[in-house]
């Protein structure tokens, strides 16, 4: 039987309704005693409702709730004044509902309950059993409790609680969350800051598979697996398609087809500390539109389940049991007297079940699974308020020509390192990068600076060992254009590669000095060969034949501008004129607009007179540049680190815009070259497809290409369809 609603029946009217007032309880006016009993009842004397109402209090009244527990259950009024106040009248508190000491406010959370007087027992207050049964237990006191059981001895009953809202208290929190075991530690060695680190230089050397749903493929696991030494391989499985989409979520993952490289962001996201890359990765979590269907057993229900609030919750608990004394996974049943149910209405708030959405074997499970996952992987137990190191350490370099760069020292210069990198191997405290002269010279085949490889390094790592300069030494070059081979004297070797016989099964005949040709469907085996006798291949940019790529669908800049045309056409043409585009034609293209665009269409076809003046679209040079030359201007801009100011059509832009940029590189998907550079008038980084430029808006400071100066006989001319592969090879 429930005493609380019997202490409350007892209660005067004009009391009851404020305590309704206080928890914003309607009590109709003609209801009866027994119907306000019943509203304030359900309303008020529920678990639920006592931990709302005791997290919405100040620290002084939790502090003053958790005081209950050690006071006797029935409490002279002298005490109660002694203890947390004087209680004015009924009369005084219904023209001021405003509670203005700390009886005054337990008694109208319903906490503190007078109780007449009656033979042999004088008047007093008491406090209901429910109250104390279903009031949260701090942690701390939890810890107090199993450490006086532990050692054998019991606490003095005058002995006072701590208050939630000590600094001393606060501080010992803080001292213990450092010193629980698994919960302390660097940010940089959280297997999700690693993780993170090791997919975007797996992705910059070379791109990583996946599958539609962003998730890895096997062979993408495979590649980042060295990457973590000391764990097991499925613990690295099931990390590496955790962190992927979450990756992808922050912009950090460029898709290119069915793979994945660095975007431009991933350089931002090295270069932040290990907290703030921490930060972003527990924030991505929460925030994951997709659900977590291993978090869950298999007949846990989903019903109405909020993914975030859940994962809000889970991080929530895990950092609240660094307080509790002994190891995380007990924790449970004391962050549920904490807290409450893992699951209520604020995990599941689509829920129109009256029970309980998870029972008790069911949410320790999922709490066991987030403990031994994600939980433990983002740090949750106080790993990002550990005291960090920062990334002022220096990497290191051996003569066997591997580089040590500590999980505190990583930032965005190991996207330098990735492309050269041959080898890789990881610990819990640095990463080891094996760099060998073939991993060189194949980054140098791909397009890499081999200068700019050698600047990073002496900036990270200092004064580089004598044997690094026969790894970063020059090298002989090869070009391949088409079949065409032409071989220039090899400057670093005495032997002439063509005497080798692995390169001779690649040739198909001698032209001259020189000069030979490539068998076809051989070049990609000649060009490894090459390098493996310590040449740089050079492959020409020229596409190769094949069939014309389908058309694009019309954009809705190029739809507007057509019913434009249309309209202006039958409003101008004279009566003799062809007829126009029939009035169907116009609609079908008018119904393919987005809204937006739709609205503004008919605005300008109603008055076309009305038009606003624009101003001119920038118009380009006169002399449109051919992509070979476009290529040639863009290379030499990125060189010496200019601008260019051209016209560029958008996608969705109705006219040219004119673009201002800094040109970073460039990079080739199939036909299509895509320029990356910094739009000095959208003030951040773009991407360009150089086939969308419609030329230079400044033809006068347009540069010359450079042509390369040679003494050898140049190549007897070929046609431009002929299926030639043509190779020099200079010093």
């Amino acid at each position: 039987m429930q005493r609380w609603s019997l202490y409350l029946a007892d209660l005067p009217a004009s009391l009851l309704r404020l305590i309704a007032a206080t928890h914003r309880i309607s009590l109709p006016r003609r209801a009866s005693v027994a119907e306000r009993l019943t509203l304030v009842r359900q309303s008020l004397c529920r678990p639920a409702a006592v931990r709302a109402v005791y997290f919405s209090s100040t620290p002084e009244v939790q502090a003053a709730a958790q005081t209950l527990r050690t006071l006797p259950r029935c409490l002279s009024p002298e005490a109660v004044t002694a203890q947390f106040g004087a209680i004015r009248s009924l009369a005084e508190l219904r023209s001021n509902r405003a509670p203005q000491t700390l009886a005054e406010q337990l008694l109208l959370n319903g906490w503190l309950l007078p109780r007449p007087a009656a033979r042999n027992h004088p008047a007093c207050y008491v406090v209901p059993p429910e109250v104390r049964a279903w009031l949260p237990v701090p942690l701390s006191v939890l810890d107090e409790r199993r450490r006086t059981k532990d050692e054998g001895r019991t606490t003095a009953d005058d002995e006072p609680w701590p208050a939630l809202h000590d600094r001393n208290d606060t501080e010992r929190f803080d001292v213990r969350m450092r010193a629980a075991p698994g919960c302390g530690g660097d940010p940089a060695q959280t297997l999700a800051v690693r993780a993170a680190t090791a997919v975007l230089l797996a992705a910059a050397a070379t791109p990583l598979t996946i599958r539609c749903s962003v998730r890895p493929t096997v062979e993408t696991i495979r590649q980042v697996m060295p990457y973590f030494g000391d764990q097991a391989p499925d613990q690295v499985e099931r990390l590496v398609v955790w962190i992927m989409p979450l990756l992808h979520d922050l912009g950090l993952l460029a898709p290119h087809g069915a793979a994945v490289a660095p975007a431009p962001r991933a350089a931002q996201f090295l270069r932040a500390t290990p907290s703030e890359r921490l930060a972003l990765l527990r924030d991505a979590w929460i925030r994951a539109p997709r659900p977590e269907p291993t978090l869950l057993p298999v007949r846990a229900s989903t019903a109405g389940l909020d993914w975030a609030a859940l994962r809000r919750r889970l991080l929530a608990w895990a950092e609240a049991s660094a307080r509790y004394a002994g190891v995380p996974c007990d924790a449970y049943p004391a962050l549920v007297a904490a807290f409450g149910p893992l699951a209520d209405a604020h995990t599941h708030p689509f829920r129109r079940a009256a029970r309980a959405p998870w029972n008790q074997t069911t949410a320790q499970a999922i709490w066991h699974t987030a403990l031994h996952g994600p939980l433990a992987w983002l740090g949750a137990c106080g790993g990002a308020d550990a005291i960090e190191r920062g990334s002022t350490e220096m990497w290191s370099c051996d003569a066997n020509g591997v580089v040590t760069v500590p999980l505190a020292a990583v930032n965005a210069d190991l996207l330098t390192l990735a492309p050269f990198i041959s080898h890789v191997a990881g610990d819990g405290a640095a990463l080891h990068l094996q760099i060998h002269r073939q991993s060189v010279l194949q980054a140098q085949r791909r397009g890499q600076s081999l200068p700019r490889l050698r600047a990073t390094l002496e900036r990270r790592c200092g004064a580089l060992p004598a044997v690094w300069a026969e790894l970063l030494a020059g090298a002989s070059t090869a070009r391949l254009v088409q079949r065409t081979v032409v071989l220039y004297e090899p400057g670093h070797s005495t032997t002439d590669p063509l005497q080798t016989r692995s390169i001779r099964r690649a040739i198909e005949t001698v032209l001259a000095p020189g000069i030979a040709l490539a068998t076809p469907g051989k070049e990609q085996t000649l060009a490894n060969h090459l390098v493996d006798h310590g040449f740089v291949v050079h492959e020409s940019a020229v596409p190769q034949p094949g069939p014309a790529p389908a058309p694009a669908d019309m954009t809705p800049a190029e739809i507007t501008t057509l019913l434009v045309a249309g309209a202006h056409y039958r409003a101008t043409a004279p009566a003799d004129a062809p007829v126009g585009p029939s009035d169907g034609l116009l609609r079908r293209l008018r119904s393919s607009l987005p809204p937006e665009l739709q609205s503004t269409t008919d605005a300008l076809l109603e008055a076309p007179a009305a038009w606003p003046e624009r101003d001119e679209p920038p118009s380009p040079s006169s002399d449109p540049l051919d992509p070979a030359a476009l290529l040639s201007i863009v290379t030499q801009t990125i060189e010496r680190r200019g601008t260019l100011t051209f016209a560029y059509q958008g996608r969705n832009d109705p006219a040219p815009q004119r673009r201002q940029i800094r040109p970073l590189r460039l990079e080739r998907h199939g036909a299509v070259w895509y320029l990356f550079a910094y739009c000095l008038g959208a003030r951040g980084e773009r991407c360009f497809r150089l086939d969308r430029i419609l030329g230079l808006l400044d033809p006068a400071t347009k540069p010359e290409p450079t042509r390369r100066t040679s003494t050898i006989v140049s190549a007897p001319p070929v046609p431009p369809a002929h299926p030639l592969v043509r190779i020099w090879m200079s010093d």
